[in-house]
C-alpha cells in the first residue's frame, strides 16, 4: 500500500504540476492584458466561487470518501444522491454570486459578468462534490483526469483569444466557467452508468451525507476564508484598485498550495481506507514533510528570482513590488503545512476538531489584518497573512504531538531515509 500511495502521490503531483503550469501560463496572459481592476473582479469571481462552491457543497464530498471508503457497496446510491443534491444546490448558484460581486468594494459589476460567474460556480461545485466518489473508491487516476480537463479547454480557449486579440475581463471569466464546465461535463459521463443503476432517492443517506458533512464545511469554509480574507478585504479597506495586484501576487505563489492540495487528495484517500489511525497518521507525516522540503526549495529560488521573474512574467506593471511578493510567497510557504494536514485529519480526528483548530488562525487574521493594512497598506495584508497561517500551522502540528504523540519535526524536518530514497527514485528516472 505504501508503494502504491508514492506512485499516486508522483502521479498527482506530477498531473498537478502539468495543470498548474497551464493556470500559470493562462494567468500570466490575463494578468497582462486586463488592468489592476479588472484583475480585481476577476479575482473576487474566482475566490468567491471557490468559497461559495465550499459552502453548497455541505461537506457533501468529505462525506461521500468517507462513506464509500467504508462502504464501497453503496458507491452507486451514494452517487446518486449526490447527483440529486447538486441539482438542488445549483439553483442557488446565480443568486450567491451575484450578491457576492456586488457586495465586493468595487460597485455594481456589470451584468454580462455575472452569468460567467454563475457558469463557473456550478460547475465548480459539481467537480467538488462528484470528486468526492472517486476519492473513496480509490480511482485517483480519474481524479487527475478530471482535474486536467479543464486545464485543456481553458488553455484551448485561452490561446484562441490570444490570437484573435480578444481577451478581455468577460472572455476571460467565460474561459474559465467553460473550463469547469467541460470538467464536469466529462466527470459526468464518466459517473453515468454508476448513478444510474442505483435504485433510487434514499433520504437516509442524504441526511447522513448532510449531517456528517456541515461541520466539515464549515472547516473548510474556514480554510478557504484564512486563504482569502486578506484579498477580500482589499477593496474595502484599502482601494479596490489595488485588489488585482495582491491577487495576482498572490496567485503566483500558490504552485505551492496547489501540490500540496494534490497530495493532501491523496493522502485523504488513503486514510479513509486505512485500517488504523495510526496508521494514516504515520503515512501523513512522511508525505507532509518530503514536500514541504521540495517547498522550501521552490520558494527560495523564486523568492531569489522575484525581482527580475515577476514583471518578466506578469508585466511591467508588476514591477517594483518584490517585498510584497516575497512576503505573500512566506506565507503561503508557512501555510502549504496544514493545507496537506487539513483534510486528513478530519478522518483520523472529527470535522468537529478540525473547526475549533481553525478558530486561533483565522480569528488572528480577522483581528490583525485591518489594523496591519491601516499601517502598511497591501504589506500589511501580506503580514496578516504570514501570522494567521503560522499560528494555523502551530496549532495543527501541536494537535498532532499531543493526540498521537508525533512531534512538530516529523511533519517538517526530512529524514536520511527520506533522502536516500528520494536519491534511489531520481536513479531510476535517470535511468
Amino acid at each position: 500500500m505504501a508503494k502504491s500511495k508514492g506512485l499516486e502521490v508522483a502521479m498527482t503531483v506530477a498531473a498537478r504540476f502539468g495543470g498548474k503550469t497551464v493556470n500559470m501560463f493562462v494567468f500570466f496572459i490575463v494578468a497582462r492584458k486586463l488592468s489592476f481592476f479588472e484583475m480585481g473582479i476577476y479575482g473576487v469571481a474566482f475566490s468567491m466561487s471557490l468559497i461559495l462552491s465550499t459552502v453548497l457543497d455541505v461537506g457533501i464530498r468529505n462525506s461521500l470518501a468517507i462513506f464509500i471508503g467504508k462502504a464501497p457497496d453503496q458507491t452507486g446510491a451514494y452517487a446518486l444522491q449526490s447527483f440529486i443534491l447538486w441539482i438542488g444546490l445549483s439553483l442557488f448558484a446565480p443568486i450567491l454570486m451575484a450578491i457576492s460581486l456586488n457586495t465586493s468594494g468595487f460597485g455594481v459589476i456589470p451584468l454580462e459578468y455575472h452569468a460567467s460567474s454563475a457558469l463557473l460556480l456550478i460547475g465548480m461545485l459539481y467537480l467538488r462534490i462528484m470528486q468526492g466518489v472517486l476519492l473513496g473508491s480509490g480511482d485517483i487516476a480519474m481524479y487527475n483526469r478530471s482535474e486536467l480537463a479543464s486545464r485543456v479547454v481553458l488553455l484551448i480557449l485561452t490561446m484562441a483569444f490570444l490570437l484573435t486579440e480578444k481577451i478581455t475581463l468577460a472572455s476571460a471569466l467565460w474561459t474559465l466557467a467553460i473550463s469547469q464546465a467541460v470538467a464536469a461535463t466529462y466527470l459526468f459521463y464518466h459517473q453515468w452508468a454508476l448513478i444510474r443503476q442505483a435504485d433510487g432517492l434514499r433520504f437516509d443517506l442524504i441526511k447522513a451525507l448532510l449531517s456528517r458533512g456541515f461541520m466539515f464545511m464549515i472547516s473548510v469554509l474556514m480554510m478557504n476564508a484564512s486563504k482569502r480574507l486578506a484579498f477580500l478585504a482589499i477593496g474595502h479597506f484599502v482601494d479596490a484598485r489595488h485588489s488585482g495586484l495582491f491577487f495576482a501576487l498572490q496567485r503566483f505563489t500558490e504552485i505551492i498550495t496547489e501540490v500540496g492540495m494534490a497530495v493532501s487528495v491523496v493522502i485523504f484517500s488513503h486514510n479513509v481506507r486505512a485500517e488504523t489511525p495510526e496508521e494514516a497518521v504515520k503515512g501523513t507525516a512522511h508525505s507532509t514533510r518530503v514536500c514541504f522540503m521540495i517547498f522550501v526549495v521552490i520558494a527560495a529560488c523564486i523568492a531569489i528570482s522575484s525581482p527580475w521573474s515577476v514583471p518578466l512574467l506578469l508585466g511591467a506593471k508588476f514591477a517594483g513590488n518584490t517585498a510584497l511578493f516575497q512576503v505573500i510567497l512566506l506565507a503561503t510557504l508557512i501555510g502549504s503545512v496544514w493545507t496537506i494536514l487539513f483534510p486528513s485529519l478530519s478522518v483520523v480526528s472529527s470535522p468537529t476538531k478540525v473547526f475549533v483548530l481553525f478558530i486561533p488562525g483565522l480569528g488572528a487574521n480577522i483581528l490583525l489584518v485591518y489594523p496591519l493594512m491601516l499601517q502598511f497598506g497591501l504589506l500589511g495584508a501580506a503580514l496578516s497573512m504570514v501570522a494567521a497561517n503560522a499560528i494555523l500551522t502551530g496549532t495543527f502540528l501541536a494537535y498532532y504531538n499531543r493526540r498521537f504523540g508525533i512531534p512538530p519535526r516529523d511533519f517538517l524536518l526530512p529524514r536520511m531515509s527520506d533522502l536516500a530514497a528520494g536519491r534511489r527514485a531520481f536513479k531510476r528516472f535517470a535511468r
